[in-house]
């Protein structure tokens, strides 16, 4: 960490300025300049060798001395009790080695259950590493670093900001990024299931700041946002869209949903934010802006990012206002590992194997570490669209929940509904990942001949089309999908 480096050399400095200060000071009072030397190194032990002829510089350094050698004391036991810390905790079950660069990714660090803070320096004992380093290009490089040191079967967790990790080609990291997890649990967090109960299909959401934040913030929107074949949830975009929508191409919701990009300054289309039901603010805080919003729409709601924590809520009357982002409350340890959510995505892999292949079945002595080793073939894509799958099955739980439906009793037109939301939601993890649709006919065939479904390379896929026009194949597995996450496959 650069602080700690110049921590070090102004300490280092000290202690040269004071042993010469002391030199010069024992050379005035008359000393022997050999004696002097040694004198001044004795200073620092308080073994001050005291005369009746003083000065100045002896005066300061009879302080400063003993001072920087009790500074260095207490470094050195305090880095003494930090290993002795460290080594304990490195031997317990849910320990992880968190390597840094910046106080702020240290303090983010310490939110783990038994973290190892590490500064350049390998953990060989924990069976888990947390890389928050500072640039995206500093944690891939500090990872090949340190991955032949660390523990064998060790999980690696990478946090990446800005390179899309799943155009990687490393198998063996899970990945992460701030922007993504704070879109997840804010549309876990506020999803729309009050519209749901009021029957009310038509909804209206502005995102104001259209970064990597309201990026995400439309994508994990889109994908999770799947309540009804007759929703219709509008989605109005302020701020710099031109390279989004043109890489999201032409969107087929394959329900009423749509999205509009909005060129002007929000400024200039002030007057229209009367008209909708929520407003999610996704740039840093502007007070005009939330006072404007607060003005014009009294019944929306106005929820604001807000990364350091600061209440807005508090400070005006009413409880249009919600806060969203909060770090502290975002980087944890279950929000970055979601091993749950792993879990169940690896399952639903499995299960694809399973309707594709006779050699793979669930009652394999070996299935999990099948699972495993199928999971680490996939491509960052691939893992994905499994992950983004088993993530939307809270919000499948709320829909059903609303309508009364048991998975045990459902019927099978109510399992048609569930299955051709679960392609909605596929195409939708397609779409915003670039893909496009292509007919059976253009697609590359196999070493066999066999026409294939899709082009990885081109991003091409023949189903992405309605539900109504797959091949029955093809929706039992979306409807497998959704039972998979039941248990019922």
């Amino acid at each position: 960490m650069k602080e700690t480096g110049v921590l070090k050399k102004i300490y280092g400095f000290l202690l040269v300025a004071a042993y010469f200060m002391m030199v010069v000071g024992f050379c005035i009072r008359g000393e022997a300049w050999y004696d002097s030397f040694y004198f001044a190194f004795q200073s620092f032990f308080v073994e001050y060798n005291g005369a009746d002829k003083e000065n100045v510089f002896l005066y300061i350094g009879r302080v400063v001395c003993p001072l920087l050698t009790a500074a260095g004391v207490f470094v050195i036991l305090r880095h003494g009790l930090k290993s002795i810390r460290d080594a304990v905790v490195s031997n317990l079950k849910n320990s992880t080695a968190v390597y840094y660069n910046t106080d702020r990714m240290k303090d983010l660090g310490k939110a783990f259950v038994h973290p190892v803070l590490m500064e350049n320096k390998v953990n060989k004992k924990t069976d888990t590493h947390v890389l928050l380093l500072d640039k995206d290009v500093d944690c891939l490089t500090y990872y090949d670093k340190i991955k032949d040191k660390i523990k064998a079967g060790s999980k690696v967790y990478v946090c990446l900001e800005e390179i899309d990790s799943k155009l990687l080609n490393i198998s063996d990291l899970f990945y992460f990024n701030t922007n993504e997890i704070i879109a997840r649990i804010y549309w876990k967090e506020r999803n729309l299931k009050e519209y749901l109960k009021e029957g009310k299909m038509d909804i209206k959401i502005a995102i104001i700041g259209f970064d990597s934040l309201g990026q995400k913030l439309l994508d994990y929107g889109l994908q999770n946002n799947i309540y009804s074949l007759k929703q219709s949830i509008q989605y109005h975009i302020w701020g710099d869209s031109t390279l989004y929508s043109s890489l999201l191409g032409k969107f087929d919701a394959m329900n009423g949903d749509t999205i509009t990009y909005h060129d002007k300054d929000w400024r200039a289309d002030i007057a229209s934010f009367k008209e909708f039901d929520r407003i999610i603010i996704a740039q840093p805080v502007d007070v005009e802006l939330l006072q404007a919003l607060l003005y014009l729409n009294v019944d929306a709601e106005v929820d604001y990012y807000n990364p350091d924590g600061t209440d807005f809520s508090r400070l005006y009357k009413g409880k249009q206002l919600t806060q969203y982002g909060v770090l502290k409350n975002i980087l944890k340890e279950d929000t970055i590992k979601t091993d749950a959510l792993y879990r169940e995505a690896k399952k639903i892999n499995y299960n694809y194997l399973v309707k594709t292949n006779e050699k793979y079945t669930w009652e394999r002595l070996d299935v999990e570490e099948v699972m495993e080793e199928k999971w680490k073939e996939l491509d960052g894509f691939t893992k994905g669209s499994n992950v983004a799958c088993a993530d939307y099955h809270q919000i499948r739980l709320l829909v059903m929940d609303s309508m009364n439906l048991d998975i045990e009793t459902i019927s099978d037109e109510d399992m048609e509904m569930l299955a051709e939301m679960e392609h909605i939601r596929w195409s939708r993890y397609h779409y915003v990942n670039h893909w496009t649709y292509a007919a059976a006919e253009e697609m590359p065939t196999d070493e066999n001949g066999v026409r294939m479904v899709k082009d990885a390379k081109r991003r091409k896929h023949s189903s992405l089309i309605p539900y109504k026009d797959l091949t029955r194949f093809v929706k039992d597995k979306d409807k497998n999908n959704v039972l998979e996450l039941f248990g019922k496959v």
